[in-house]
């Protein structure tokens, strides 16, 4: 959503209520989670899983390998809710031979039309999390879902997701 359309809608005085992240337990259990593939058993709904993966534990995130022809790849999360999202802070996968460097941007849905912060590489074993704040725009980021165009890469993922935001209370609102 474009910042004019925040605005716009900011002005109506919606209320927004804290939004607590859920920990998933399925691709399902929280809205939707999907993805263009994954890598054995890391499911897309494992990005997401109240887990930060250390050291060869594919199990507990999501990923896509290139050896596997999964990339470009994508990972999307549609919320029951309208998220009005401040930050977005995740942790790269980590892989048991170090290869784990992927590029990719997050987007408020899969138009690719509103990106949420810059474009980010992740290098070998990076296990340090990459924070993408919402500071392109003033109040945040308005959406129905999130996005992550994984554009190049080896073993990435997402090892765990963390959404710093506020939801509405009365379900979606049409963007």
């Amino acid at each position: 959503m474009a910042n004019k359309a925040i605005n716009d809608l900011l002005k109506y005085n919606i209320v927004w209520l804290p939004w607590t992240q859920p920990v998933l337990t399925s691709n399902t259990s929280y809205g939707t989670v999907s993805a263009n593939a994954y890598y054995s058993s890391s499911y897309p709904w494992r990005a997401a899983d109240g887990t930060i993966p250390v050291y060869a534990q594919e199990n507990l995130c999501w990923k896509i390998h290139n050896s596997e022809g999964q990339y470009p790849g994508w990972w999307k999360w549609e919320f029951p809710f309208t998220l009005f999202i401040s930050q977005l802070k995740f942790y790269g996968s980590v892989d048991y031979d170090g290869n784990t460097d992927f590029n990719g941007r997050w987007y408020t849905d899969s138009t690719k039309s509103v990106p949420i912060g810059d474009a980010f590489s992740i290098g070998h074993n990076s296990q340090a999390p990459l924070i993408t704040p919402a500071n392109q725009s003033a109040q945040g980021y308005i959406t129905n879902s999130i996005y992550l165009d994984a554009t190049s890469g080896n073993n990435g993922g997402i090892g765990e997701l963390v959404i710093t935001a506020k939801y509405f209370p009365g379900g979606k609102l049409i963007l």
